[in-house]
């Protein structure tokens, strides 16, 4: 259990480093417990959001790069489980972080999978039947980007004609060629998203699918889907102007209305704070979902805060540090959030114009949630360290130095934050 929880990214953060370490140890003594493991925290996010399901990946990712050998850690992560859809899921990620090269590694997959290479390409198509609906624009960090599944409908579409003709079961019991499979899934994808028919060949023309002639329906044959209707592929396709509730645009569009409210005023922002609690405790799929996209878009921009107009600038500091003072955000992101608050700090405010705003964001943010610092001493005195903060906001120091030595005596016990200070 402590093994899934670091893997997962959850508890304390001094907990995940711990575990770290001993998953370290546990590789040199059982590869194969390590990758259990890895499999086993993937599985029991089966549940979860897509973007906490992402979130959980890139964790399982940056564990496995600290891992001794992290080339042979990462290689057996992608070839050598047993869970075709954990390792199809980590050269997702993998790819869209400038990590791996997902045509030339599908590829390689493909050659060296011998006698298995019909099951490859099932378990392949099923990845894509299962998670096309949800599919996103590799900028906002989904689960399954736009330009994977183009890279690997691409290479399914490349297979020979031999592959496509084998036969394919399915849950129902019906039998259909994978061509028939292929050519289903491909059009689905087309449905959900126009923008493919630019790199997508027809499937009139490809070897193996040239007259299957076959409906959505019937090809799909019970292959996995999250398509939340249930049904039909053209049924992702309904209301084509309007998304469909739950989809991945859905939650893109209902996220950006609510950041609109939340920069029409401060107070605006505290509202908006409110119902993102609500959200999180909320047992309505669409509302986690919403609550994980906003979070997730809002970290994104931190690249771009130095560019923002000083109202945006400070609504956004106060949002930041509102997530912080009401625990929106726990565990791994809430180590990001007070890291991207410290390097905001850590900013020379005179140094230059972005310089400026990023060091009044931190400010803005810190101002919110000054009450919780007594949490993590280790963080106070990475604060306090700051010259020109010292220098300018002695007031400040003095009170968060008074907080340090408050806790001293606890601060064993205190939940440290890692800050790569």
């Amino acid at each position: 259990q402590g093994v899934g929880g670091a893997l997962q990214g959850g508890g304390q953060q001094n907990v995940v480093r711990n575990m770290t370490g001993a998953l370290q140890r546990l590789w040199s003594i059982s590869q194969n417990t390590v990758v259990a493991a890895c499999i086993e925290a993937w599985r029991s996010t089966a549940n979860d959001p897509p973007q906490l399901r992402f979130q959980t990946v890139v964790h399982i990712i940056g564990v496995v790069r600290i891992l001794p050998s992290p080339e042979n850690a990462i290689a057996t992560i992608l070839n050598g489980n047993k869970d075709p859809e954990f390792s199809l899921t980590v050269a997702f990620v993998m790819a869209d972080h400038d990590m791996l090269q997902l045509r030339p590694w599908l590829s390689d997959r493909w050659n060296t999978s011998g006698a298995n290479k019909g099951m490859f390409a099932v378990a392949l198509i099923s990845y894509v039947g299962k998670n096309y609906p949800h599919a996103a624009p590799r900028r906002t960090k989904p689960l399954v980007s736009i330009e994977n599944l183009s890279t690997t409908l691409q290479f399914v579409l490349s297979l020979d004609a031999e592959t496509m003709n084998g036969a394919v079961p399915t849950p129902s019991g019906k039998v259909v060629t994978l061509g028939e499979s292929v050519k289903a899934i491909v059009d689905a994808c087309l449905q959900r998203h126009p923008s493919l028919a630019k790199v997508l060949p027809s499937t009139a023309n490809i070897a193996g699918l040239a007259g299957a002639g076959v409906s959505n329906n019937n090809a799909l044959g019970g292959l996995p889907s999250n398509d939340s209707t249930g049904g039909s592929a053209a049924a992702v396709n309904q209301n084509q102007n309007r998304p469909s509730p739950g989809s991945q645009d859905d939650i893109e569009e209902c996220a950006n209305q609510y950041f609109q409210q939340i920069y029409a005023s401060e107070e605006s922002a505290r509202k908006v704070v409110e119902m993102l609690k609500s959200f999180k405790a909320s047992g309505n799929s669409r509302e986690n979902d919403i609550f994980a996209c906003m979070i997730h878009n809002l970290f994104d921009e931190y690249r771009f805060f130095s560019k923002y107009p000083e109202k945006e600038l400070r609504i956004t500091g106060i949002l930041f540090g509102l997530l912080i003072k009401e625990q929106l955000v726990s565990s791994i992101t809430l180590g990001i959030a007070l890291r991207y608050v410290l390097e905001a700090l850590r900013k020379p405010p005179s140094q230059s114009p972005q310089s400026g705003k990023m060091f009044r964001f931190g400010m803005f943010a810190l101002e919110q949630f000054k009450e919780r610092l007594h949490e993590w001493p280790q963080y106070c005195s990475h604060i306090v360290q700051i010259p020109h903060l010292r220098e300018g906001y002695a007031q400040l120091v003095g009170e968060i130095e008074g907080v340090v030595m408050d806790d001293g005596q606890n601060s064993a016990a205190g939940s440290s934050i890692s800050t790569g200070g």
